[in-house]
């Protein structure tokens, strides 16, 4: 065969190829192996071309990778924040170490990530058996206050049962600024604590039910006639006495010229003298061991109308130069 000839029989063969490749994306709706569609030819793939430049780009698109990261787009930031070692709890559960905890019946996580029960049974978030009562005296009225001072009402307030504290205010004759100081320390204590709490209305008067839901009774900084409010005091006096002994917690405040001393007397809570100003001295935690003094700052300021309590019981936990400014009294 001459070289003419043969030169001729290469040519043919290639349109040949060329043909069938074509009549196949024709057919098929793409090239056979090797080729690609460009503008309705089949032309040969260069041998540098990547996978993905034999496809539409519609198919690019389609990948596993686009289907990825549209699956990504549609999680949670917290979700693809937390990685894959972080639990994903579903509620009543919650994440305590990295352990989904139900909180509501689990007796080293009662009501709380790590509130453990002393009976080792715990009932719709609160802990069963016999409770101790609180009651905690504290001589700073809130008219004014700073962190330290908020952290010893905000811990003696977190001893009450529920993880989200139902509190109750005894506001008699208070000072609205004492008031509203005193409600702004809970808020800001509690959270940095993590502790939920919600504001439960005082019965009218005591008698049976008159602590229904209630958590913590705060005896705001009460003042005026310190007869009178002893004599209120005697008339809650039944109702406070059942309260503590089911576990209940009764925070009372004092201020300077304040009676609320008088108060827990006839409500036989305590008995100590009329308290004396201690404005301005530094009070210093004694025992740092009570759980109304975890975290607070010693010495720290006693701001303006603090008073120091006279003839206080042993349970002292901060004092003012040897006076007890703050005292614990735990009652079964």
């Amino acid at each position: 065969m001459t070289a003419r000839r043969i030169a001729a029989a290469v040519v043919a063969l290639a349109a040949a190829l060329g043909l069938v490749a074509c009549f196949d994306s024709l057919v098929g709706d793409s090239c056979t192996s090797g080729f690609r569609n460009s503008h309705g030819t089949c032309v040969p793939i260069p041998v540098d071309a990547g996978p993905h430049d034999a496809r539409p780009d519609a198919t690019i698109d389609a990948s596993p990778d686009a289907t990825v990261d549209a699956a990504a787009d549609g999680m949670p930031d917290a979700m693809m924040d937390a990685g894959v070692d972080a639990p994903v709890c579903t509620l009543p559960t919650v994440d305590c170490g990295g352990i989904c905890t139900d909180t509501t019946s689990d007796p080293n996580n009662c009501g709380g990530c790590g509130r453990v029960c002393a009976s080792g049974v715990c009932t719709a978030s609160t802990c069963a058996g016999s409770l101790s009562g609180h009651i905690i005296a504290i001589g700073h009225d809130y008219r004014s206050f700073h962190a330290a001072m908020a952290r010893v009402l905000g811990n003696s307030i977190a001893l009450g049962t529920h993880f989200n504290i139902g509190i109750a205010r005894f506001a008699g004759t208070a000072a609205i600024a004492s008031q509203t100081g005193v409600t702004q320390a809970i808020t800001s204590a509690l959270q940095q604590i993590g502790r939920p709490w919600h504001a439960v209305p005082l019965s009218a008067s005591p008698g049976p039910g008159a602590f229904a839901g209630i958590d913590v009774l705060v005896v705001d900084a009460q003042t005026g006639d310190g007869g009178d409010a002893e004599t209120t005091g005697a008339a809650w006096q039944s109702s406070l006495t059942s309260f503590v002994a089911s576990g209940g917690v009764v925070v009372v405040v004092e201020g300077a010229g304040g009676v609320s001393y008088r108060f827990a007397f006839g409500a036989a809570l305590y008995t100590v003298g009329a308290p004396v100003d201690a404005s301005g001295q530094l009070a210093t935690v004694v025992d740092a061991t009570d759980a109304t003094t975890q975290l607070v700052v010693s010495p720290y300021l006693a701001e303006l109308t603090s008073v120091t309590f006279p003839g206080a019981p042993p349970s002292t936990i901060a004092t003012v130069t040897g006076r007890t400014i703050v005292f614990h009294i735990t009652r079964p």
